[in-house]
């Protein structure tokens, strides 16, 4: 599936542009991954959702459609993440507990 990351880009860009086999796909993708997240998420819940990985941070119409989707379905908000390697090595380094200490203080 690696190599074809790449395309994803191109598949937006060509589904922008009216491509009726573009939309179909990015339709379909965006159809299975909100039900891979239905999956592991109670129709009930209403903690926020954050959309992640390299297809699902990129600005596009895959990302746009499984926002709304999300958004629909759940009634909850949907972010994007940043970058996930800095905020895992925050974690990692303990950041935490700082982070932590000052939301207890009231800032």
């Amino acid at each position: 599936m690696t190599t074809l990351a790449p395309l994803a880009p191109l598949v937006g860009q060509a589904a922008e542009a009216g491509d009726p086999a573009a939309a179909a796909i990015l339709e379909s993708a965006a159809d299975r991954l909100l039900a891979t997240l239905a999956r592991v998420r109670a129709p009930e819940e209403t903690s926020p959702i954050v959309l992640a990985g390299g297809v699902l941070t990129a600005q596009g119409p895959l990302r746009e459609r499984v926002r709304r989707l999300c958004e629909e379905r759940w009634a909850t908000s949907v972010a994007i993440a940043g970058d996930t390697a800095a905020a895992a090595a925050w974690l990692a380094a303990g950041a935490h507990g700082a982070h932590a200490n000052w939301l207890a203080s009231g800032f």
